[in-house]
C-alpha cells in the first residue's frame, strides 16, 4: 500500500466478524454496526501541540483496534477498501 497518512491519522483494514476481543470481551448487542474492528495498515507521524512538540502516534501497524465507524472515512487504495481514522477516535487496541 502506498497510502502514507499525515498528522495523527490511521489507515486501518476492518476485520469482519469479530465480536469479541483478545481479552474475551463481547460486544454490546447494540453496538452492532456502531463499533467496528480493523487491524492497523499504516500510520500517522503524530499530532503536534500548540508550542510545537510532536505527540507520537500510540498505534502500531499490525495493532488491531476498536472504532465507531462514523467517525471512519472509506477510501480504496490499490483497489483495496480501507478506512482511515484519527487516532482521537480510537476506542482501544491490542499488540
Amino acid at each position: 500500500m502506498k497510502f502514507a497518512p499525515l498528522g495523527d491519522n490511521i489507515v486501518v483494514k476492518p476485520l469482519e466478524g469479530e465480536a469479541k476481543s483478545a481479552s474475551g470481551l463481547f460486544m454490546v448487542s447494540g453496538n452492532e454496526g456502531n463499533v467496528v474492528c480493523g487491524k492497523v495498515v499504516s500510520i500517522g507521524p503524530g499530532r503536534y501541540l500548540q508550542g510545537g512538540d510532536l505527540v507520537p502516534t500510540l498505534v502500531r501497524p499490525g495493532n488491531k483496534i476498536w472504532y465507531q465507524k462514523v467517525y471512519a472515512i472509506e477510501i480504496s487504495v490499490d483497489g483495496e477498501t480501507v478506512y482511515v481514522i484519527s487516532e482521537q477516535y480510537v476506542l482501544g487496541y491490542t499488540e
